[in-house]
């Protein structure tokens, strides 16, 4: 790859990776959920977020891959004297976009945890109904011992399957119980 203008680069790093849990999707069936506060409790959603962080790193000069499955960005720079540079410049960012990405989310309550269950285990099967294989959901016990942090998409990214964005984004955003925000 190359970045900005500059000579073949290799990618050094992935900078950021948010410790969001297993992602957003196909939600939860039955009665409604009851009103939990948000979580994380960050100002933007993790797609916007991450679109405007993009934008700035690439206002600073940056040549940037954001992956909005994982959640993460890369930067492709042309040597390892770079790497302290696009930390600055990725904290200088974060700041600007919402400074809340910065800190790192309280675990969610058992309460949470049980909503946020049967809304993973609906984008398991929505991504399943558009062609990708289903992924084997942990055990309740298994996914509270995670934290939740089990994304249905992040496992078929790691089992190497290309996912299409507007496929994990449309499995994000259905039955998404209103309090999370991951």
């Amino acid at each position: 790859m190359h970045g900005l203008g500059k000579a073949p680069s290799r990618t050094v790093a992935t900078l950021i990776s948010l410790i969001l849990v297993a992602g957003s999707g196909c939600g939860p069936t039955g009665p409604a959920a009851p009103e939990l506060p948000r979580w994380p409790p960050t100002g933007l959603a993790p797609d916007e977020f991450f679109s405007r962080l993009e934008v700035c790193l690439r206002e600073h000069g940056y040549a940037v891959t954001v992956d909005f499955v994982q959640y993460s960005v890369e930067f492709h720079l042309s040597d390892d004297s770079q790497v302290a540079h696009a930390r600055e410049a990725q904290r200088e960012c974060i700041e600007e976009v919402d400074p809340s990405f910065l800190s790192v989310p309280p675990p969610m309550s058992e309460e949470q945890l049980r909503a946020l269950y049967p809304y993973i285990a609906a984008r398991a099967e929505c991504l399943a109904d558009r062609g990708y294989p289903l992924v084997e959901l942990p055990t309740f016990d298994a996914f509270v011992d995670l934290g939740g942090r089990f994304d249905p998409a992040g496992e078929l990214h790691q089992m190497g399957v290309s996912l299409d964005f507007a496929d994990v984004t449309e499995c994000r955003q259905q039955h998404r119980p209103g309090w999370f925000a991951g």
